[in-house]
């Protein structure tokens, strides 16, 4: 069922079907406004605060944004480790983990640490360098090892 009225050559209205039953579009020059429908649908409608986009006042969750509309829904965020204002490479794992891989490069980290007392520093250092001693023997001792296992191999 379609019946047209103009209206000073502009706007032409028209009954038309829809989903909420019978209802006047207005279509002319500046294209189909569905005015009636539109209106009754917007008294219904909010705005999204996350993603400003319409959603119905009976949401509870945004279509367009993915947001919860109430804070009671919401996931809680995932608590982040505060920073201590340390860089990495003096955080206790780099020193650690450079410790044991090659101690004399763990000195600057040791002596650039911004936390740590003087007296600290100096019983750490002290340790790296007998780390680092130990380490130069153990090298020397393997060396001397590697040398006669090779003279052993010539020989058979």
């Amino acid at each position: 069922m379609e019946l047209r009225y103009c209206l000073i050559g502009f706007v032409c209205l028209k009954l038309t079907e829809n989903c909420w039953g019978y209802g006047l579009d207005a279509v002319g020059c500046y294209g189909n406004l569905r005015s009636t429908a539109m209106s009754r649908r917007r008294i219904h409608m909010k705005k999204c605060p996350y993603c400003a986009e319409d959603i119905q006042d009976a949401a509870i969750k945004c279509k367009h944004c993915g947001e919860f509309l109430n804070g009671a829904m919401r996931i809680p965020p995932v608590h982040q480790p505060v920073e201590s204002g340390v860089p990495w490479y003096c955080k206790t794992s780099s020193i650690v983990v450079t410790l044991l891989c090659v101690p004399p490069f763990a000195l600057p980290l040791i002596w650039l640490h911004p936390t740590m007392k003087p007296i600290p520093k100096a019983i750490w250092t002290l340790a790296t360098l007998l780390l680092t001693l130990f380490m130069v023997l153990s090298i020397i001792q393997l060396m001397h090892i590697f040398a006669e296992l090779n003279a052993l191999m010539k020989s058979l």
